[in-house]
């Protein structure tokens, strides 16, 4: 039910890798396709590898990569106008080379919604669908909990603070 290590398939025995292997390859990255029943997916995807997206998307060479110790801490904080409802501040990592940015609404950068079937294909196809369908549902789904994150510990300002 679970899937995490993309490559190797002695580490990624009894994956749900077999599943995702079954995606029609232009849906690799559909976000309906989280949501779709008829589509049977793993329910879990341990965020401990590096996903790329084949494709390198084309809003900034440096996000075409998702792995969570990239993730800027930024996407935890409040938009300009709120304030944090939390006791503190989220943690922060230590400064170093983040590959991953941010847009201009502090999330990570959405990515395309179709993909060319055809990148999908070739002699390293299943590892490149693993890929692409790990980058997206992760990118998506970690925009998810910042969004909620937000909603729940983020308030306006009253006009008199």
């Amino acid at each position: 039910l679970m899937v995490s290590n993309v490559g190797d398939p002695r580490s990624a025995g009894g994956e749900g890798w077999p599943w995702v292997d079954k995606i029609d390859p232009a849906r690799a990255c559909d976000p309906d396709l989280l949501g779709d029943a008829s589509v049977p997916l793993p329910t879990f995807l341990h965020y401990c590898q590096r996903y790329e997206h084949t494709a390198k998307p084309p809003y900034d060479e440096s996000a075409w990569i998702f792995s969570k110790y990239q993730v800027p801490d930024a996407i935890l904080q409040c938009p300009a106008g709120e304030e944090n409802l939390e006791d503190g501040a989220p943690p922060r990592k230590k400064a170093g080379r983040l590959r991953m940015r941010l847009d201009d609404a502090g999330f990570l950068p959405e990515p395309p919604t179709t993909v060319d079937a055809h990148l999908l294909s070739g002699g390293s196809g299943r590892a490149k669908l693993r890929n692409m369908f790990s980058f997206c549902a992760a990118t998506r789904l970690t925009n998810l909990a910042a969004r909620d994150y937000r909603r729940w510990f983020c308030a306006r300002r009253s006009k008199g603070k």
